[in-house]
């Protein structure tokens, strides 16, 4: 088998995902699926050196630009890719030796075709590997935490300065993969841990948090993992559990999760509804539906059925049908930047205007399932005041709903375990 190189694989990802647009998740579990023959060392190297730079983007040019005459953005694509991922590893990667670090870069630069330019790469690394031990993070927040200044800007202006910083560093100290259990399919909690403990996955129970809820810390693939296979738990963060949790849901109530792929809480939903009920979990298009059919294939519930169906569109068929409808809208994602770190360079502040026009387009259609008394969760998995706050204020006013408690609209703010959300439980009053 021939030998492989895991600094190429990241390179060619990363070029991939900034300088071709692809999406970072989609590109990383293509890699890792890819490559699963690796040891597990090799394939936690390229993950962390991926995950690394592309969430270290601007604080790595601002490096770059300090010893090179060229700014990197302005280099040639393969080469500010080389520079950003070694420049990373020089800086904040602990067990990567600089001078391997560098004669990898040289010898990448030269093996893609940019033998002229292989010296201008050494000379920048050594240069910058000399001053690493007096290396302080800038204090400028948007280079420190490789953001748009707009959005350093917004978070400061939305909660404060402090509140700002500890969003941002939220977005830095996720680690693990966060699962579900699925109680209701049999299997105690202790029968779930007890079968990861036996593959040798380790994990923390973090059911303090939500309900079921486990951080899965050191396994070689998730699709060795059993349990995942079998239905018996559900990758899913902690965030994104609250909007069921919340809900109220009791045995026999009749769901429609209105933006539901891939399916996560509809499958929550189904737990808690003990294969009680019914849920109908929609999306827009066949492959969205496809996504949510995949997760149901595996998680075997039998209270569940999927409908493709445009959430901007009334569906007659459905009006005061619902005990509960699910809106987890489209939304700008800056919760997830910490998962998602491309969203960062991706998104435009021009764009949070028509996500909140989209977002209301949905709730004038949706709010009609809802039976009088019943209940509409809205969430998002974005930390826009615009898209969370102001639109349940506008919604509240124009359509017969409200927010009985105080307690019943939440923001989860970033950490090591969650993602930045947001929930509102809104009561249909007629």
């Amino acid at each position: 088998m021939t030998e492989v190189n895991t600094r190429e694989i990241v390179m060619e990802g990363l070029i991939a995902i900034l300088e071709k647009g692809e999406y970072s998740h989609i590109v990383t579990g293509q890699i890792l699926n890819k490559y699963i023959y690796l040891d597990k060392k090799d394939r936690a190297f390229i993950s962390r050196l991926m995950a690394g730079t592309l969430e270290s983007v601007y604080l790595l040019d601002d490096i770059i630009d300090r010893y090179s005459k060229v700014k990197a953005s302005k280099l040639k694509p393969v080469i500010r890719t080389i520079l950003r991922m070694t420049v990373y590893q020089i800086y904040f990667m602990d067990g990567v030796k600089n001078f391997a670090a560098i004669n990898e870069a040289v010898n990448l630069a030269k093996k893609k075709g940019f033998k002229t330019l292989s010296g201008f790469v050494n000379g920048v690394l050594r240069s910058a590997a000399r001053d690493v031990e007096s290396y302080e993070l800038p204090k400028t927040l948007n280079v420190r935490y490789s953001v748009p200044k707009w959005l350093a800007d917004k978070f400061v202006t939305d909660y404060g300065y402090d509140k700002a910083v500890s969003i941002l560093d939220g977005f830095t100290k996720q680690s693990g993969v966060t699962a579900r259990m699925n109680l209701s399919k049999g299997k105690s909690a202790e029968e779930i841990k007890a079968a990861l403990t036996e593959e040798d996955v380790v994990f923390e129970d973090i059911s303090d948090k939500a309900k079921g809820a486990l951080v899965l810390k050191e396994f070689d693939a998730l699709s060795d993992i059993s349990m995942l296979n079998e239905g018996y738990l559900q990758v899913q963060d902690v965030s994104a559990m609250y909007p069921v949790l919340m809900s109220g849901a009791k045995k026999d109530d009749n769901v429609i999760d209105v933006c539901a792929a891939p399916g996560g809480k509809s499958l929550h939903m189904a737990d808690i509804l003990d294969n009680t009920g019914h849920i109908e979990a929609r999306d827009k298009t066949e492959y969205k539906v496809g996504l949510i059919e995949d997760n149901l294939l595996r998680a075997d519930f039998k209270n569940i059925s999927t409908k493709v169906w445009d959430a901007t569109v009334p569906d007659e068929s459905a009006f005061n049908s619902a005990d509960i409808v699910i809106a987890d809208v489209p939304c700008s994602g800056l919760g997830v930047l910490g998962k998602k770190p491309d969203i960062r360079y991706r998104i435009k502040e021009e764009d949070l205007t028509s996500l909140v026009t989209l977002q209301r387009d949905i709730l004038r259609a949706v709010w009609q399932y809802v039976k009088p008394g019943g209940t509409l969760m809205y969430s998002t998995c974005t930390l826009n005041k615009a898209e969370n706050e102001e639109n349940v204020t506008w919604f509240t006013k124009n359509f017969p709903f409200v927010l009985e408690n105080e307690a019943d609209m939440v923001t989860i703010f970033p950490d090591e375990y969650c993602d930045g959300f947001f929930i509102a439980k809104l009561k249909r009053i007629k």
